[in-house]
């Protein structure tokens, strides 16, 4: 699915006649073009449109995420079902001259009636043991079998081509699941390649929120869709925010030029230009040149917002230091990690 997907990180690879490295021959041959029509969406032999490929990589995804919840569920009750086998044993004795009572030493009645007592304390003390083990069981599993980073990766490139209202939302809380699979595998200590986040992982949810669709304008849209259209710019404000956030406490990924890009371009489209918004959009762009990061992607994002209608302070900022200004301009040390922190070398996209 991802490979039908017009400019997914998959189709990319893919898409030959875009490259430069592959014979006129092997783009030309008959499969090839095939290929391309589905890709393209020029075949009526049933081909899906982009956003229902992605819906059904979203659904393929949460099957997985389920059926490894059900496996580590079955493994924990077993390993529980082995430990009460294992602790009844301990308590019976598993040899036969355990199970040898001396009739010198023993007291019927004394023995029944301690017995009585202990058997329901014991009872209970079994239970909450179980309940206990079959707990620990599963929290000491590590994260659930099933799903690999790179499906979770390819799903949400996918959702931030095919961007809806509802799509910052679920992007969020995938990334809210890829980071808590992280920290079950140890978090700091994951050495789990299958389990480790990307920065594709993160920058994929700043992106669908870059591009959900959303309009306010009052003259084509009644009361009720005003109020849809800002409970979707709060969801995806808030999605974001919380993922840049996320990406500052990461152990494992740094934000690079793809984050700021996205971001500047959330900032704009779903922000009021106002003061406000100008002085987050200023504070973007300080913070990609203080963590080396600030490259041509940045500053197009730049250019695309508008900056110099929101005051006079700004039009000066961005008339002298973004319009009249080339990347190359600025310091090494302020563009030196735009091409490194990529999620490809190759690709700017994330």
């Amino acid at each position: 699915h991802s490979a039908l997907l017009v400019g997914s990180i998959v189709d990319k690879i893919y898409a030959l006649e875009e490259r430069n490295d592959v014979p006129d021959e092997e783009t030309e041959s008959e499969k090839y073009q095939e290929w391309m029509k589905l890709r393209k969406g020029d075949s009526n032999d049933g081909v899906m449109t982009p956003l229902e490929r992605a819906s059904i990589m979203n659904q393929l995804l949460e099957r997985i995420e389920e059926e490894g919840k059900v496996y580590v569920e079955m493994r924990s009750r077993h390993l529980s079902q082995v430990a009460n086998v294992d602790q009844f044993r301990r308590h019976v004795g598993t040899k036969e001259e355990d199970l040898v009572l001396d009739d010198d030493n023993f007291d019927s009645s004394s023995s029944s009636s301690s017995s009585s007592s202990s058997d329901s304390s014991s009872d209970s003390d079994n239970e909450n043991d179980s309940s206990k083990f079959k707990q620990d069981a599963v929290s000491s599993f590590g994260t659930t079998p099933g799903p690999t980073i790179a499906m979770y990766d390819l799903v949400l490139d996918a959702l931030a081509l095919t961007s809806t209202p509802t799509t910052p939302s679920v992007a969020k809380s995938m990334l809210l699941r890829i980071i808590e699979r992280h920290e079950l595998d140890g978090g700091y200590d994951n050495t789990n390649p299958l389990s480790i986040p990307t920065a594709l992982s993160y920058n994929a949810v700043i992106r669908c929120c870059a591009n959900v669709p959303i309009d306010f304008d009052v003259s084509t849209a009644d009361e009720d869709g005003n109020k849809k259209n800002i409970y979707v710019r709060d969801a995806a404000i808030d999605a974001s925010f919380v993922t840049f956030d996320a990406m500052l406490r990461s152990d494992v990924v740094e934000r690079n030029s793809a984050t700021y890009d996205y971001l500047i371009r959330a900032v704009t489209k779903l922000m009021p230009t106002s003061r406000t918004q100008g002085n987050i959009i200023y504070a973007l762009y300080t913070k990609a040149r203080e963590e080396g990061v600030y490259s041509e992607a940045v500053r197009q994002a730049l250019m695309d917002a508008s900056i110099e209608d929101i005051g006079e302070e700004f039009a000066k900022w961005f008339q002298n230091e973004v319009k009249e200004k080339d990347v190359l301009e600025y310091p090494q040390r302020e563009r030196q990690n735009s091409r490194i922190l990529r999620y490809q070398i190759g690709d700017d996209t994330y």
